[in-house]
Parts: structure tokens; C-alpha cells; sequence
């Protein structure tokens, strides 16, 4: 019998914000001996079952780096990818897969950057010589039934991101290490089963990470110290109607109960400065300060290719 396993795109098990023309790969499975792939044919639909691309019969035995070559790909899609095989003993076998796209221009990012008012310090490489990490709140109000909802997020630092209080994904130091000025991640999120009918807040607590470290930033002009963000919530209701949500002036800024932190030098930790609910509906933020929307650039998004920082092992 003859199998195929091992589905990915882009070397990636259902990618989920991908911002580039795919390529797919796949393996053959088969209890029979000297089996070699005979021919395959490639058909990429999207969400409403449209046909985006067909490869048609290609005889060859390429399972690897399969280039996608159809209809220019939408922002924000999901599409559901199928291969058929035929081995040299003339067994076919099915399967399929998905990936989802993130935003393919620019010109799809609406949300503000916005940054922290509150002053900052020059980073040194000890321990205290660093400012307080600061708790970024946005409030979204939804009216609707929401039947799908994505958040893309970036920032300038590292940063946990909550929705009504709850984190979406266990990943840790997002965006990631790269060279900023040149490369700044955004990840993409599912939150749909995050959102309620309502007040809803999109919380982000900031650290200095890589990008203001003292041993790793990267002070050129267009360097800033202050604590930066970028949100941008898309949601699809039930109706069919969509909202596009993102950060502003509105945002509101509180230094969290992090009071210190560097990769290196290590982390100090107040709880006495814990706003406690600071990230949930119907929270007091009257004494928070407003935010202060910037003008950085979005030429250097990229969506984040390969899998995150995640934890492995739990220590107490």
C-alpha cells in the first residue's frame, strides 16, 4: 500500500502567517520494495474550495522544494493544499494539508506604532542599570459575533502578549533575535476563542531583550530607547463582516512589576507593582499614561519564518 506522509510547506507542518509564494514537500510510505515516484500532481484551493493552482501530471520524482506557481496568493488566507502520487508499480495515494498567509504588502498593515512616554535610561551591562519594563493595554470593542479572528504582533524589545488575560501561545522572547534595523519579526496568532461580545483588551508586557540590550542593540538613527509596540486584530464575523483593530493613541502605558531586565545580566522582579486584572475587561486604567504614536517604519516587518522559543521543561 502506498502512504504519503510527512505533509509540509515551506519545511513547516501547516505554517500558520506565512508572507511568500510557497513550496511544498511530502514522503512516500509503502510496504512494497524499490519504490519510486512515478509522477504527482499539486492542486493549492482556497477557503471557499476555489481553485488557485493545479500543476497538473508531472512526471518526475521531485517530492522536495515543489515551488508553488499558481494565482498571486491573498493576505490574511488560508489555503488547503492537495498532492496526488502514482509509484513505478502504478499505486496512488492522496493527502493534503494548509498553510495560512499573514500580510503579503505593506500597504495591509493599518495599525499605529505606538511607544512608551515614560523616560528611559542608557543600558548598562549590570544588573539595575536598565529601565522597568512597561504593560502596554488596548481595548477593542466588538458588537458582533466574531467566527474567526487573527493578531499580528510586534515590538521593539521582547514581549508576552494576552487577550482578556490569557495568553494565546507559550512562546517566549518574541519577535526574536534578528538584526532589527534590517529584519523585525511579527508573529501571527489565532485568538478566536480568546474574544467575547464586548470590551475586550489586548495586553503586551515589554522587556528590553535583544533589541535594547545593552551587549546586542543595534544605535544607529533610527534607534529609540522607549518601549515600542505594533497590534493589528482582523476579525470575521458570523454575519460576514469584517473589523480591523489596531494600536493608536488610545493605548495606555504602566511600567509593570519588571524592574530591571537584561539576557545577560538577569531579571528583578517586584510583585508589589503587579496591576492586578491590568490586562482584562473593565480594569481602571484612569491613572495609566497615553501612549505616543511614532513613526517607525513598517519596511522591515518580515513574518516569522520557523518555530518560536518555546519551553521545554518547567524547573521550580
Amino acid at each position: 500500500m502506498l502512504k504519503i506522509k510527512d505533509l509540509k510547506c515551506m519545511h513547516l507542518v501547516r505554517p500558520f502567517g506565512i508572507e511568500e509564494a510557497p513550496y511544498f514537500s511530502w514522503v512516500l510510505d509503502s510496504d512494497e520494495e524499490n519504490v519510486m515516484q512515478a509522477y504527482y500532481r499539486l492542486r493549492v484551493t482556497n477557503e471557499e474550495k476555489e481553485l488557485v493552482w493545479d500543476s497538473g501530471k508531472q512526471r518526475t520524482d521531485q517530492s522536495t522544494y515543489v515551488n508553488y506557481e499558481g494565482a498571486e496568493l491573498k493576505s490574511r488566507t488560508k489555503y488547503i493544499w492537495t498532492v496526488i502520487v502514482e509509484d513505478n508499480h502504478g499505486n496512488q495515494a492522496e493527502a493534503g494539508s494548509e498553510f495560512e498567509t499573514a500580510f503579503l504588502h505593506k500597504s495591509d498593515w493599518k495599525a499605529k506604532w505606538v511607544k512608551s512616554p515614560f523616560p528611559t535610561m542608557e543600558r548598562k551591562a549590570h544588573l539595575g542599570d536598565q529601565p522597568p519594563a512597561v504593560l502596554f493595554r488596548k481595548k477593542v470593542m466588538l458588537d458582533k459575533k466574531v467566527k474567526k479572528a487573527r493578531l499580528y504582533a510586534t515590538c521593539h524589545g521582547v514581549y508576552h502578549l494576552t487577550v482578556n488575560g490569557e495568553r494565546p501561545d507559550d512562546r517566549e522572547f518574541a519577535p526574536e533575535c534578528t538584526v532589527y534595523r534590517d529584519y523585525l519579526c511579527y508573529q501571527t496568532y489565532d485568538v478566536t476563542t480568546y474574544l467575547c461580545d464586548g470590551e475586550n483588551i489586548l495586553g503586551m508586557h515589554v522587556g528590553d531583550g535583544w533589541y535594547h540590550g545593552f551587549m546586542t542593540k543595534a544605535e544607529d538613527d533610527t534607534y529609540d530607547p522607549a518601549f515600542a509596540i505594533l497590534l493589528q486584530l482582523e476579525v470575521t464575523y458570523t454575519d460576514g463582516t469584517t473589523g480591523c483593530f489596531g494600536t493608536d493613541e488610545t493605548v495606555k502605558v504602566k511600567e509593570g512589576p519588571v524592574r530591571c531586565a537584561d539576557l545577560y545580566a538577569g531579571e528583578r522582579y517586584d510583585a508589589n507593582f503587579i496591576p492586578y486584572g491590568w490586562d482584562k475587561p473593565d480594569f481602571d486604567d484612569r491613572d495609566w499614561a497615553d501612549s505616543i504614536v511614532a513613526d517607525f517604519t513598517y519596511e522591515t516587518l518580515k513574518a516569522q519564518y520557523g518555530q518560536p522559543v518555546r519551553p521545554v521543561r518547567i524547573l521550580p
